[in-house]
C-alpha cells in the first residue's frame, strides 16, 4: 500500500475499448485536500492510465512539501506528467504551453491504448483542455508588420504613454527575446504601470478593458500580446470561437466528445479541519525548512521580491515572507515565534480560501452555464475518509467502467444543472470607496458590505455638515 492507499487494479480483461476512435478522458476535479491525487492514482492503476497533473505550481522544481506533489513511490506505481520539471525562476510558462503539451501527450496515451487520467486544482487548465477557449499560441514574428493600419494605431496609442525616447519608429521591429516575460508584447510597454497598460488596452480593445480589473496586469498584457503579434483585438478572437458550432458564452466547442468528470466533495467544516492538520504535517515533514533553502537558493537572488508570477505564487511563500526575511538568530525570541505563528495561522487561511474559491469554480464554469457542453460531473462524498472505498473509490470505478464500455451507470447519476449564473462581466467604480470592481456579483456584495455602507455613512454626514457651515445663519 502506498502513502495515499488504494485497492488492486481491476480486471481489465473484460472492457474492450478502442482509445484512438473513441479518445476517452477521466478528469478528476476538486478543491485541495478532498483526494483527488489518491483517487486519479486509483483509476489510473485500475484502467491501464497514466496521470496528468494540472497544477500550475507542480510543474516547477523543489517546495514539494508546500505543492503537495504525488511522492516518488507513487510516481513509481503510475507514471505522472507535467510534473516537477521547470526551473522555479522560469516566467514563460502559460497556460497556452500547458494546453500544448497535454494536449501532445492525451494523444500518445491513446495511440499506446491507455486512458489519459488528469487531475489537478488548477482547473482553467483543465478547462483549456477539454474546450476550446483559448487563442492560439502566439506566433514567432509579429504579425503586425504586414498590417500597417493596426501597426500605426498602436504606435499612436502608445506615444504618450511612454517617455522611452528610445522607442522604435515601429512597434514591428522590437526583438523578440526568450528572456522577456511577454511573448509578444514591445518591451517599453513592460515598464507601464498597470492604469497605463489598462488605458492602452482600452484604445485598442475596449471590449476586453470592460472585462478586465486594471490590476490584473497578466490579462492585461495577454490581450496586448493578442493584438500585437494577430493584429486582431482578444475580444474578436473570442467572438469567432463562441460563433463556432457547439460555441458558448464562455468560448468555442469542446475538444473531446468522450469525457468523464468526477467531482471529489466534502463538507466544507470538514475540509477546513482537514486543512488545518495538513499545514501542521506539512510542518512536521519539515515545511519551513524547504522554505528557507527555496528562499536562500532562489528568492534572495531576485532583484525584486514579488509573489506574482511563477512558483513564487504558490501559498506559503506570500504567508511565510515576514519570518524568512527575519535573521535567523531572531526568529527563537519571543518577537519571532509571535511572528512565526502568525505565519502558520494566515498559511491555514489562505488554504482555506482557496479550497472555497475552487468550488466557486467549478459551480460557475461547470454546472451554471446552461449554454454550455458540459460533460456528465459524478459527485463523490469524500467527507469521511473511513467510508472512501463504499463512497468514492467504488462508485468512481463503476462510473469509469460503464464510461469506458459506453453504458449507463444505474448506480450514480451526474450532478444536474444549478441555477444559471448571472452576472454581468464589466468594471464597476464605486466613487465612495475610489475603489474598482469586476463583475455585477462582486459589485452587488460591496454594495451590501459593511465597509460601503460606513464609508457611503460617513459621506453623508460630512455632506451635511458643509451644508449646515455653507447656510447663512438667520437672525
Amino acid at each position: 500500500m502506498t502513502q495515499r492507499g488504494f485497492a488492486p487494479a481491476a480486471d481489465m480483461a473484460a472492457i474492450t475499448v478502442d482509445m484512438r476512435s473513441l479518445r476517452p478522458l477521466v478528469v478528476v476535479i476538486g478543491a485541495t485536500g478532498t483526494g483527488k491525487s489518491k483517487l486519479a492514482l486509483e483509476i489510473a492503476t485500475k484502467f491501464n492510465g497514466e496521470v496528468i497533473s494540472a497544477d500550475s505550481m507542480q510543474v516547477y522544481k523543489g517546495l514539494n512539501i508546500i505543492t503537495n506533489k504525488v511522492t516518488a513511490e507513487e510516481r513509481r506505481l503510475v507514471k505522472h506528467h507535467m510534473l516537477d520539471f521547470l526551473d522555479p525562476l522560469s516566467t514563460d510558462y502559460f497556460v497556452t504551453t500547458f494546453r500544448d503539451r497535454a494536449l501532445d501527450i492525451i494523444s500518445d496515451l491513446h495511440s499506446q491504448s491507455k486512458l489519459p487520467v488528469i487531475v489537478g486544482g488548477t482547473h482553467y487548465y483543465i478547462e483549456s483542455l477539454l474546450w476550446k477557449v483559448l487563442v492560439s499560441p502566439i506566433q514567432e514574428e509579429p504579425l503586425l508588420q504586414d498590417s500597417p493600419c493596426s501597426c500605426s494605431k498602436v504606435h499612436e496609442v502608445l506615444k504618450p504613454l511612454t517617455t522611452n525616447e528610445s522607442t522604435p519608429d515601429s512597434i514591428c521591429e522590437v526583438e523578440t527575446s526568450k528572456k522577456r516575460k511577454s511573448r509578444g508584447m514591445p518591451p517599453e510597454l513592460e515598464s507601464l504601470s498597470n492604469a497605463s497598460l489598462h488605458t492602452f488596452l482600452k484604445e485598442l480593445d475596449p471590449e476586453s478593458a470592460e472585462a478586465m480589473h486594471p490590476n490584473d496586469r497578466r490579462k492585461v498584457i495577454r490581450a496586448l500580446e493578442v493584438f500585437h503579434t494577430q493584429g486582431t483585438a482578444l475580444s474578436e478572437v473570442i467572438k469567432r470561437q463562441k460563433e463556432e458550432a457547439g460555441g458558448n458564452s464562455l468560448g468555442g466547442p469542446l475538444r473531446f466528445n468522450h469525457v468523464c468528470l468526477l467531482w471529489v466533495q466534502c463538507q466544507q467544516e470538514v475540509l477546513d479541519r482537514r486543512l488545518d492538520d495538513r499545514v501542521d504535517q506539512m510542518l512536521q515533514n519539515g515545511l519551513v525548512q524547504e522554505l528557507q533553502t527555496f528562499h536562500k537558493e532562489y528568492n534572495m537572488t531576485r532583484e525584486v521580491c514579488t509573489y506574482e508570477e511563477g512558483i513564487f505564487q504558490s501559498i506559503g511563500f506570500k504567508e511565510f515572507h515576514p519570518y524568512l526575511m527575519t535573521k535567523p538568530d531572531l526568529r527563537g525570541e519571543e518577537k519571532g515565534r509571535k511572528l512565526f505563528e502568525q505565519c502558520v495561522e494566515n498559511l491555514k487561511i489562505a488554504t482555506k480560501r482557496y479550497a472555497r474559491r475552487q468550488v466557486r469554480w467549478i459551480r460557475n464554469r461547470f454546472l451554471r452555464r446552461p449554454d454550455r457542453p458540459v460533460p456528465p460531473i459524478y459527485g463523490l462524498d469524500a467527507t469521511d475518509l473511513e467510508k472512501w472505498n463504499d463512497l468514492v473509490s467504488g462508485p468512481a470505478e463503476a462510473v469509469v467502467k460503464s464510461f469506458l464500455s459506453c453504458e449507463e451507470n444505474p448506480l450514480l447519476q451526474p450532478l444536474s444543472q444549478e441555477e444559471p449564473l448571472r452576472q454581468e462581466k464589466r468594471t464597476f467604480f464605486c466613487s465612495e470607496c475610489q475603489r474598482l470592481f469586476l463583475g455585477s456579483k462582486v459589485w452587488e456584495d460591496h454594495l451590501r458590505s459593511r465597509k460601503h455602507k460606513k464609508m457611503v455613512d460617513r459621506s453623508r454626514k460630512k455632506s451635511k455638515s458643509s451644508t449646515l457651515v455653507a447656510c447663512p445663519s438667520v437672525s
